[in-house]
């Protein structure tokens, strides 16, 4: 972003100087213009283009509400970028409905000085790049592949992934979940599946071949078994690799509506899964500090 160039007409001194000064403490590379007049206003916007103008509604020897409707009309090189005008009073006045080309935006003229930096920072600072997730693929594959191959094995459940997603901090995970912590060379983090009430005991019937119709201790084993297996088999894959992640025992959760607390500050990625009996979900979280990411 090269250097901003913001022209000032206010017709009090001490206004002006405020206004310049939160300007060039707001932003970065500014080159400020002032005016005390509309006239002399008038003059400098039709000689060079601003990012900026600022114009007190109530100039002398040309009021701010003029020179705006002159600036709408001069050739597309001259026109400004932005153009804030301050005004006594939140009535929007009647002259700008015939504008073609600006955009004016209002501001009290004794509004605080916060609202005017934010406006700059808003309107003239390029905004900040996007905070890119990373997660690692090749982990977050294998366990899509060994969620569905334990299922169809167990339950003889058809699965189908249906959707990939970043789980939020305040979004449930399900009824019961079994959680594993994964501790390996190239990744630390954690996983867990998590069911619904219904879609787990349809599952777990199938796969215990009893009639369970509420959660028991005696069925959420199976949770764990299910997380078990699955871990199992993601690890053997990873560990083909150089994962080298370690053996661990799932721990269950059974409580309606609950969210799975995984145990690193990175990334959870979830998969949903969808099948006849219902939906569930797998998550990942890792640590995102080594290894290959998108």
């Amino acid at each position: 972003m090269g250097k901003l160039n913001i022209l000032i007409a206010e017709e009090k001194v001490s206004r002006r100087k405020t206004l310049r000064d939160c300007v060039v403490e707001t932003l970065p590379d500014v080159s400020v213009v002032e005016s005390a007049d509309g006239l002399d206003a008038f003059n400098k916007v039709s000689r060079q283009r601003f990012d900026l103008v600022v114009l007190n509604a109530h100039l002398p020897r040309r009021d701010g509400l003029t020179v705006m409707r002159y600036l709408d009309g001069v050739p597309g090189e001259l026109l400004p970028r932005h153009l804030a005008v301050f005004c006594e009073n939140q009535l929007v006045p009647l002259e700008v409905r015939g504008l073609s080309k600006l955009k004016p935006e209002f501001m009290l003229a004794g509004s605080p000085l916060d609202s005017f930096a934010s406006f700059l920072r808003a309107r003239l600072l390029p905004a900040p790049p996007k905070t890119q997730i990373s997660y690692d693929v090749n982990m977050v594959n294998a366990f899509i592949d060994s969620t569905i191959a334990v299922l169809q094995a167990n339950a003889q459940v058809s699965v189908t992934k249906e959707k990939i997603f970043l789980r939020t901090n305040t979004s449930p995970s399900g009824d019961i979940s079994a959680l594993v912590q994964i501790d390996g060379a190239k990744r630390k983090g954690s996983m867990a599946i998590a069911f619904d009430q219904s879609c787990f005991l349809a599952v777990a019937n199938r796969m215990l071949g009893e009639n369970y119709a509420s959660l028991c201790d005696e069925i959420n084993d199976a949770a764990a078994e299910l997380c078990n297996q699955i871990f199992g088999q993601t690890k053997k894959k990873l560990n083909g690799d150089g994962y080298e992640i370690k053996s661990a025992i799932p721990s269950v959760e059974s409580k309606p509506g609950h969210r799975v607390t995984h145990p690193v500050t990175g990334p959870c990625v979830a998969v949903q899964f969808r099948t006849e009996l219902g939906a569930f979900v797998i998550e990942a979280a890792m640590d995102i500090s080594k290894g290959e990411g998108v």
